[in-house]
This record gives C-alpha cells, structure tokens and sequence, in this order.
C-alpha cells in the first residue's frame, strides 16, 4: 500500500521514509528487497525515533507534513 502510494504521488513530491531494524530474519535491506520496496528505509536499531512515533507496533506507518502527523496506521 505504501508502496503504491510513493509511486504515485513522487512526482508531485510526496516523500516516504520508512524506519527498521533488525527483525527475525530481516534488516532494514533485506526487508526492502524481500518486498520490492524503492523508498528509504532507515535502521532505526537504537529505537530512537521508533519510540517517539509508534504505538509499538509494526509495521506503523506515518505520514507527515511540514505541520504535523497527517495519517497513521497500523498493519
């Protein structure tokens, strides 16, 4: 979904980043190229910006704006 999302919107200048670590049998490379994903991922292994905008739950993915949290959602 968030995928689709990037592809579509890019050119008009949406950005996506996402934030990993390590997880079972997947790190930050290896979960993007399992799915095919073209956007960053971050590692995020010290949970540094993990705990200050998830709900503890993955994957949780944001979307923000120059202003604020603009959609969330947990999947």
């Amino acid at each position: 979904m968030i995928e689709s999302i990037y592809n579509e919107y890019y050119a008009a200048g949406l950005r996506v980043v996402s934030l990993g670590m390590e997880w079972g049998p997947y790190n930050c490379i290896a979960w993007g190229e399992s799915f095919n994903l073209t956007y960053p991922i971050l590692d995020d292994t010290d949970n540094l910006l993990y705990n200050k905008l998830t709900y503890n739950y993955v994957p949780h993915n944001l979307i923000i704006d120059h202003n604020t949290v603009s959609y969330t959602h947990l999947r």
